[in-house]
């Protein structure tokens, strides 16, 4: 067998299997958490993946209820594995703990069609002033019509009152098969001051999120890098974050990781991110928004960021690699205007040795300005602008890029979302780069 598609039939074999006993259970509501608190999915979710301001606590929160209301709110029982005494019995009994009583499992499946322009027709847009994690061949020229999509299995809840889990398996529709932010997070408060978070997981840098937008993976402003330093701050790292919320609209992170996509190397980097915000449910959802609508609120979150890295960078000859150190300072503020959102946000990246070829230095600057409205709750039109400045040894690169998408909702759980961008580098014309029709059913 092929030993990439063995991976991939495996994996599609447990993803129907888990699919057919989702469908024999009674669910009100979907996906995972829905079952369990038999609600709806807009609780939490505007269109998934974005969050409401009660979805966005309820995810600090671990997966759990703001306050004491979790254990209330839950309809789907837990297992207790043993018994609330043998907690006071502690070192002679084991501690006791919990599962959830049903495994906590939601199916994506997500087919899509995309219409992109090629280095003939004019280039790849941003890619051609600020490189980013494509990879694979050149684009052939001209406009091309492609096929794709992807389906998965996402699994996240927690583990009592104090554990916490998430992880997800994707397969692509060419049989890559990637497991996706496994991580545990540990609170060992009942209020949400300190999390421990463990494992591969999107570092808590910015206020918006690769994987909580409405576009989907269109976000180039956290997916870019700079030279032959192919380190960006999303989608993962892998290793240990400490964030928490301090009175109700303080929260902070701090974080010790790998880095990524580079040569692997003992080197560790390091991060950690201060923010506030003004008005609205507070960050551990104890104060309420003031509006019926769960995606309404008067707010604003203002927010900042440092990361230093030390990064090995590969030789294409396979001569000799070469050592980077960089930092990357960035700073947000989202403003929540009830129908309406708007993200605003900057980053300055400084590296010691981008390039494998030359020992000179080189920055990268960029600037993103998001607005988003909700004009029916099954309908979000969002309009995004990027702008990158590249300085590398002996050139100076500019790229800007607007996209343009609607997410819509068929229905609760089926979504459908459209996108186009348009790119413009120095010295080059204006020009369309790619439009994307994506479908999700979640269940």
């Amino acid at each position: 067998m092929n030993q990439r598609r063995g991976p991939a039939l495996w994996a599609t074999a447990i993803i129907t299997l888990a699919a057919v006993w989702l469908s024999t259970i009674p669910a009100k509501a979907i996906p995972a958490f829905a079952r369990r608190y038999q609600t709806s999915c807009q609780t939490c979710h505007t269109i998934y993946p974005a969050l409401t301001p009660f979805g966005e606590a309820f995810r600090r929160n671990g997966y759990r209820f703001p306050g004491d209301d979790d254990e209330d709110r839950t309809e789907e029982e837990p297992l207790e594995l043993g018994h609330e005494i043998q907690a006071d019995l502690f070192p002679d009994e084991v501690w006791p703990g919990q599962i959830p009583g049903n495994v906590p499992l939601a199916v994506y499946v997500m087919p899509m069609v995309s219409l992109q322009r090629g280095p003939g027709g004019g280039g790849h847009g941003a890619e051609a002033a600020v490189e980013r994690r494509d990879g694979g061949a050149p684009a052939p020229a001209g406009w091309g019509t492609g096929f794709g999509g992807q389906m998965g299995l996402i699994t996240a809840g927690n583990l009592g009152r104090h554990l916490s889990f998430f992880g997800k398996l994707e397969i692509s529709a060419d049989g890559d098969v990637s497991l996706e932010r496994p991580n545990v997070t540990i609170t060992p408060f009942d209020s949400p001051y300190l999390n421990i978070k463990l494992g591969n997981f999107e570092p808590s840098l910015l206020g918006f999120s690769i994987h909580r937008s409405l576009t989907g993976h269109q976000l180039a402003f956290t997916t870019s890098y700079l030279g032959d330093n192919e380190w960006t701050p999303e989608p993962t790292q892998t290793g240990i974050e400490l964030n928490g919320t301090l009175a109700h609209r303080f929260s902070y992170s701090a974080g010790l990781v790998d880095g990524q996509a580079n040569v692997r190397n003992r080197q560790k980097d390091v991060y950690g991110r201060l923010e506030y915000k003004f008005g609205g449910m507070s960050f551990d959802g104890t104060e309420a928004t003031g509006y019926s609508q769960p995606w309404q609120e008067l707010s604003m979150t203002i927010g900042a960021s440092f990361y230093r890295g030390d990064a090995t960078i590969r030789d294409p000859m396979g001569i000799a690699n070469e050592h980077d150190t960089f930092w990357r300072a960035s700073a947000d503020a989202s403003f929540h205007l009830k129908d309406a959102t708007v993200i605003l946000s900057g980053f300055r990246q400084e590296d010691n040795r981008p390039l494998i070829t030359t020992s000179d230095s080189g920055n990268l600057t960029g600037a993103m300005a998001e607005v988003s409205y909700v004009v029916f709750p099954w309908m979000i039109p969002v309009l995004r602008y990027t702008m990158f400045r590249q300085n590398l040894p002996g050139q100076a690169r500019t790229g800007q890029r607007i996209t343009a998408g609607l997410a819509m909702l068929l229905r609760a759980n089926v979504s459908v979302r459209l996108l186009a961008s348009g790119v413009q580098n120095t010295g080059e014309d204006a020009t369309l780069e790619d439009a994307t029709l994506a479908l999700q059913a979640t269940f």
